[in-house]
């Protein structure tokens, strides 16, 4: 028998990163939900902990120059025997494009507080 592989999430590279609705206070009521599930490892150079064999991409604009990124309500979908809900995320600097990344910060466990941001610039998670 044969299975369909899974088709891999819009944003599966990094050109594709989906943009983030920035919260305006650490109530964080605007939230985006995304999954790995059938995302590939990107041709990014990996600065973060973990295995990037199925990550996937989001951007946001930064509107001051502290931010908490987490991530949240993790079920897992490996399949077998595996349990883990445990993720890590790296945020970068996009002002040089997806070739020209440079990290900012990165976290495992699931929450960053970022600092010394810039109001207006684009970043990477």
């Amino acid at each position: 028998s044969w299975t369909m592989p899974f088709t891999p999430p819009s944003n599966d590279d990094c050109d594709d990163a989906i943009s983030l609705t920035v919260n305006t206070d650490q109530s964080c009521s605007n939230v985006t939900s995304g999954t790995i599930s059938g995302a590939t490892a990107s041709s990014q150079e990996d600065d973060v902990t973990g295995t990037p064999n199925n990550d996937v991409w989001f951007s946001f604009t930064a509107t001051g120059t502290d931010h908490r990124v987490s991530l949240s309500g993790i079920v897992n979908q490996g399949g077998g025997t595996s349990t883990s809900t445990d993720m890590g995320m790296g945020v970068y600097d996009a002002t040089g494009g997806c070739d020209g990344l440079v990290l900012v910060g990165d976290s495992d466990p699931e929450e960053l507080s970022l600092s010394n941001l810039t109001p207006s610039k684009t970043y990477l998670i």
